[in-house]
């Protein structure tokens, strides 16, 4: 019963050990992705930004942690929350505004709930990233982020770096042990094997003799 137990458990962790893997792979891959193309990571169709400024206010205040959910274009309303990207020769950021309408054959208009004028330019498909579905500040994550980026974004990889390491020689260490313990089950096998062939000779032998003998 315990060795069943113990076979379970080591099942277990395996499962999670690879799904940790998998996802730490991922993150690895979509970070650089959207570092590659000045894009904004996303994780499963969401995205994690910090609000810098105070154009949301009071509703988004500066250092609020903002959720996104990439969405399809078409399926944006009139007072949607989007996170769009915003270049131009002087600006190359990602911004965090209200939809206000939408021109035909333009695109959405958007502007900060706190600003005196609508944003310059549109949002289109080209530009838009995600939907905002939720914000807040979470014990003061958002302003530890907007302080220390650089470092916490340094930490995050070396931390997914780590787990991906041990997942590797989790996993190897794993086939390793199964290998063996095929190996040992092979080896008891044909031992069984033999014992059994010495065993049918030796009656064999006994049966031949008997027979000899009442001959």
């Amino acid at each position: 019963m315990l060795e069943k137990i113990k076979k379970i458990y080591q099942g277990l962790v395996l499962a999670l050990t690879c799904f940790l893997f998998i996802v730490t792979i991922y993150v690895l891959i979509a970070g650089t992705n959207a570092i590659k193309k000045g894009d904004m990571m996303s994780i499963f169709g969401y995205t994690y930004s910090v609000v810098p400024t105070n154009s949301m206010e009071p509703e988004i205040n500066v250092g609020d942690s903002v959720i996104g959910h990439k969405v399809k274009y078409s399926s944006l309303e009139i007072g949607d929350d989007i996170i769009y990207h915003y270049v131009t020769d002087e600006y190359d950021i990602f911004v965090v505004h209200r939809i206000i309408r939408y021109d035909e054959g333009e695109g959405f208009k958007t502007q900060g709930i706190n600003n005196q004028f609508e944003d310059e330019g549109y949002v289109t498909e080209d530009n838009f990233i995600a939907r905002v579905v939720w914000h807040g500040n979470l014990a003061n994550i958002g302003t530890i982020v907007l302080e220390h980026r650089g470092t916490l974004f340094l930490v995050l990889i070396g931390i997914l770096l780590l787990i991906s390491a041990n997942g590797v020689f989790d996993i190897i260490k794993t086939l390793d042990e199964k290998k063996k313990l095929t190996l040992e089950e092979e080896k008891e096998k044909e031992k069984i094997d033999w014992e059994n062939k010495l065993r049918e000779e030796v009656l064999a032998e006994l049966e031949n003799e008997k027979n000899n003998q009442n001959e």
